[in-house]
């Protein structure tokens, strides 16, 4: 299959935001094509609710996930070794505690006819339930190859810096190489770490 990228940054109520690629045979060389291009647009919570269907359904994700060890990774698609899931809990750590943005991974074969980025947000929030703290959520969809980066909390991310970052790792994907890929897209989340009080004050003084 050829990889083709539509990256869409959607705003849910000026605070949710996603991006999305699609998985197709990956190119020829390593220069993101003229094709892939960074889609904007924003959607109102009353359209969101209309489109979340009785359908847009998830796997039960076993309660206070996030506080369990391992359980920032939903590897329902059983893709994941140990040494994957070590290493994106190892970034999800780092963006906890340096960025105060929580992260996820999931993986999934069937999404039961849910569209791709419903079911990410339903896994972020029965995830991160109440938590409204920012935080992101990679989603390796299998199913219709539409992989998705939920961004939730009012998360920016350049643009650029995205599409890029999902071109390299549909690349990833298509080599198997789980781990690179969601590494490479939670450390976007990297870019999001808030501004010291220092800075902030240094910002304020000039």
């Amino acid at each position: 299959m050829k990889k083709i990228f539509a990256a869409a940054i959607l705003t849910l109520s000026a605070a949710i935001f996603c991006g999305c690629a699609h998985k197709t045979e990956k190119a020829d060389n390593g220069n993101v094509p003229g094709s892939a291009e960074i889609q904007t647009g924003e959607i109102s919570s009353a359209d969101a609710a209309e489109n979340m269907t009785s359908e847009s359904v998830v796997p039960d994700i076993p309660e206070n996930s996030a506080s369990v060890s391992g359980q920032y990774i939903i590897d329902y698609a059983d893709i994941m070794d140990s040494e994957t899931v070590a290493a994106c809990n190892q970034v999800i750590s780092e963006l906890k505690s340096n960025c105060m943005i929580n992260a996820s991974v999931v993986t999934v074969n069937e999404l039961d006819g849910a569209e791709p980025y419903d079911y990410a947000s339903r896994c972020y929030n029965q995830i991160f339930g109440n938590d409204s703290s920012r935080g992101l959520l990679f989603l390796i969809n299998n199913d219709t190859n539409e992989d998705i980066l939920y961004k939730a909390g009012g998360i920016n991310i350049d643009p650029e810096a995205e599409k890029n970052a999902f071109y390299q790792a549909t690349r990833d994907l298509v080599d198997k190489d789980y781990s690179s890929a969601a590494v490479r897209m939670l450390k976007l989340g990297e870019e999001c770490a808030p501004v010291s009080s220092e800075l902030q004050t240094e910002k304020r003084n000039t």
